[in-house]
Formats: C-alpha cells, structure tokens, sequence
C-alpha cells in the first residue's frame, strides 16, 4: 500500500495562513478533515508495514485490537462558523 504525505497539506495550509489567506470554514474543515485521515493512514500503514511475517494468531488478534485503537484515536475537527 501507498502512503501519502500530510505534510504537504499541512505546508500548504500554513502557508496560506502566512499570507493572511481566509478560507470558507466548510472548507477548512474539510481539508482538517482530511489531514487528519491521512496521518491517520500513514499511521496504520506503518504498523502494518511492520506485520510483514507473524509467527502465531495471538499477535494478529493484538494487531487488529491495536488497529481498531488507533481508529478510534482519531481527532475529531470541529470548527466555529464565525
């Protein structure tokens, strides 16, 4: 699987934010959003990544545990529509 960068967002949104740049909230929030997914991607693929050869089901059940843990502490974006 491929990863992607959030840093590139990441760059691009401060760099707007440099430039004084306001952006419609909806849109802000979706591209938070969408940050967010991706860290939490390249997190999970990481791990996975190092799950290459398991030797016995216990490790496979804790994976699964470890993956659902890392999905449920994802961020949750919320933004004022001021």
């Amino acid at each position: 699987m491929e990863s992607y960068d959030e840093r590139v967002l990441t760059d691009k949104l401060k760099e707007k934010a440099d430039l004084h740049v306001k952006f419609e909230v909806k849109f802000m929030e979706k591209a938070l959003i969408l940050q967010e997914k991706l860290r939490t991607q390249n997190e999970i693929l990481k791990y996975v990544g190092t799950l290459a050869r398991v030797p016995n089901y216990k490790i496979i059940l804790k994976a699964v545990d470890t993956i659902e843990s890392m999905l449920k502490g994802t961020h949750v974006i919320k933004l004022d529509s001021r």
